[in-house]
């Protein structure tokens, strides 16, 4: 279980609101922190996704999923509900190596409706 505190150091990865893709989520405000980079394999690290409407919690779905650099999937981590925000931790298999890109994309009533990604590099001693 990750403490609080390890969340207050965690790295800002991406902060992105949501263009005009229509009026019901044009006030979506999006942004995915994490522990940051390099990782050691088989290290848990943590990871806060936090997402608003209109200055008030967001409720939706956030898919998870970890990627090779050019889109093959890794590992479909698994489909969370979310009410504003969302802190978990995800542990790096033991045999990864490089950089993997994780994924967190927003769902709500089967529309999506913003992806948030970052850069992970998986280091071996």
């Amino acid at each position: 279980m990750i403490r609080r505190r390890a969340v207050a150091s965690v790295v800002v990865a991406l902060l992105a609101s949501v263009g005009v893709a229509s009026a019901a989520t044009s006030t979506l405000r999006a942004s995915l922190l994490t522990q940051g980079s390099p990782v050691p394999p088989g290290g848990a690290w943590a990871y806060y996704v936090r997402v608003s409407h209109n200055g008030k919690p967001w409720q939706g779905i956030a898919e998870v999923a970890v990627r090779r650099p050019k889109g093959a999937l890794v590992d479909d981590v698994g489909r969370f509900p979310i009410d504003g925000s969302l802190l978990r931790s995800y542990v790096w298999n033991t045999t990864d190596k490089g950089l993997y890109d994780f994924d967190v994309t927003l769902t709500q009533n089967g529309k999506t409706l913003k992806t948030l990604a970052t850069v992970v590099h998986i280091r071996r001693s």
